[in-house]
């Protein structure tokens, strides 16, 4: 009977597997490893968008056609400090909505809804390598970066992966235009928008320029409200009022109590560009001479018979809008007569030349001529 025999590896061939081993793992380990990152980096992108939301809202989250969600910045009215603000109201009010503004303001978190890997609650702050994630905010509060250390943990490297919050996303201008009620704009009348900001609502203010139009800047994205205030007895010029004489001498225009309450009148200036030799020599308000003078010049201070101009009904015009672009535009606000009294007369008389195509700027005072009642501007 024959014998078998076993033969083994010879210490060559043993050799050229290790080396065959060692060359692969030199090709399989860092293919595994840049697998593994990869993976990580693309997990850290997808957190930190759901990062980005929870700080200024989902612009795809539509409710009745506008945007419905802002995130922390729609309810405090800035990025968050640190991304602890995200889950916990630390010192930051409560959220509180004031039915007279028509908006509220204040933290009703937790904003961090998950996506992340990890259960525990300080995860979201880690990003897919393990690393803590920075947050960078500028001084406004309304743009920022944040920033994973990349696969070697190391911030300010190639490796960084930035997501940036612009200022664009965060915050816009609001524009509109206060019109009276044949269409023409109204000037000087004061706005005020109301926003969230630090946590508490803000009321910011501006007054409409000569065409009736005002614009506010750098306001936080989100639901606010924005509304005219002539409730301190404001003045404005009466819609298709202007009117001047055959011979250019008499300049008649309608005046509007845009309050609810009646203001008096006891001085105004007209102001026509030049303090040279033009003049006029009589004011008339409802057909009555109020004032016969000579000689009252361009921005010249004149004291009249008190007038009082009646108001009228009460209007609302507040509106809510919504902030969610670099330019919003606010749909017109509209005054007129029917928000306010009957319109009065005034008329300047007796001018030494012909004041047509001339532009006039009339100022109108309480008594004691401290507070201005109204501004009206016109060319006749």
């Amino acid at each position: 009977m024959g014998s078998t025999r076993q033969r083994g590896f010879s210490l060559v061939e043993v050799v050229v597997v290790l080396a065959v081993l060692a060359v692969l793992a030199g090709v399989v380990v860092p293919l595994a490893l840049r697998i593994f990152e990869s993976a990580a980096e693309d997990a850290t992108r997808d957190e930190m968008l759901i990062l980005k939301k929870a700080m200024v809202g989902d612009p795809n989250r539509l409710q009745n056609s506008s945007r419905s969600d802002f995130g922390f910045l729609g309810d405090i009215g800035r990025l968050p400090s640190n991304l602890d603000e995200l889950v916990l109201q630390g010192p930051l009010p409560g959220y509180v909505f004031d039915n007279g503004r028509q908006t509220g303001a204040g933290w009703r978190g937790p904003y961090i809804t998950g996506g992340f890997l990890g259960s525990a609650q300080e995860e979201f702050k880690k990003d897919g390598l393990g690393n803590d994630y920075i947050l960078t905010v500028g001084p406004g509060g309304l743009d920022g970066t944040l920033i994973s250390s990349g696969p070697d943990g190391r911030p300010g490297t190639t490796d960084d992966i930035a997501l940036a919050l612009l200022a664009a996303e965060t915050s816009g201008a609001v524009r509109g235009t206060v019109r009276g009620a044949m269409g023409n704009g109204l000037s000087g009348i004061p706005m005020t928008l109301h926003f969230a900001s630090g946590g508490a609502l803000r009321d910011v203010t501006a007054s409409t320029d000569s065409n009736g139009n005002y614009s506010f800047s750098g306001v936080p994205f989100g639901p606010h409200s924005i509304e005219a205030n002539p409730a301190s007895g404001l003045l404005a010029l009466a819609s298709g009022s202007v009117s001047i004489s055959s011979n250019g001498r008499d300049i008649t225009f309608g005046v509007l109590n845009l309050s609810s309450i009646a203001v008096i009148v006891s001085a105004m200036s007209a102001d026509f560009g030049s303090r040279g030799s033009t003049n006029y020599d009589q004011i008339r308000i409802d057909g009555l001479t109020v004032d016969h003078g000579s000689n009252f010049r361009s921005g010249d201070r004149v004291s009249i018979t008190s007038t009082t101009l009646a108001g009228g009904p009460a209007t609302n015009t507040l509106q809510r809008i919504v902030v969610d672009s670099p330019e919003t535009q606010v749909p017109d606000i509209r005054l007129g007569q029917s928000g306010g009294g009957t319109p009065v007369s005034v008329e300047l008389r007796q001018f030494n030349r012909s004041m047509n195509g001339v532009a006039f700027t009339v100022t109108f005072l309480a008594p004691g001529g401290a507070a201005v009642l109204g501004v009206v501007t016109f060319v006749p």
